[in-house]
């Protein structure tokens, strides 16, 4: 919902920029109107992606009831079981190389607060 994103922004000089991932849709305008609430837009991306590293370029993302309880499903099978499934979105998928290409973005310093997702990341 952009907390620690907003908090990232605050503490960081106005030159640097701050890049956050959100898989979930429902979720992508929340971020952006909590950071411009909290006046932390100014440099701040919000990319609608999800992060992850299997030969894909989409995933399903399905919602849950709660912000923190949502899951990416790369598996041609999991996806498929959940076609038709009501909160059940494809999503782009970015890699960390390839997000940092994208910005144009050699020096970094990684957050990663992705419900789970951050073994892959490293992994």
């Amino acid at each position: 919902i952009g907390v620690v994103t907003c908090v990232t922004r605050k503490r960081l000089p106005p030159a640097f920029r701050v890049v956050a991932v959100e898989a979930n849709p429902a979720l992508v305008p929340l971020v952006c109107r909590n950071l411009d609430l909290n006046r932390c837009s100014e440099g701040t991306i919000v990319e609608h992606a999800a992060i992850a590293y299997e030969e894909t370029r989409m995933v399903s993302f399905l919602a849950a009831r709660h912000s923190t309880d949502g899951r990416i499903f790369s598996d041609a099978a999991a996806a498929s079981s959940l076609e038709g499934h009501s909160g059940v979105t494809l999503v782009p998928v970015l890699t960390l190389s390839q997000l940092l290409r994208k910005h144009h973005i050699e020096a970094f310093t990684l957050i990663a607060d992705i419900e789970g997702a951050e073994h892959a990341l490293f992994a």
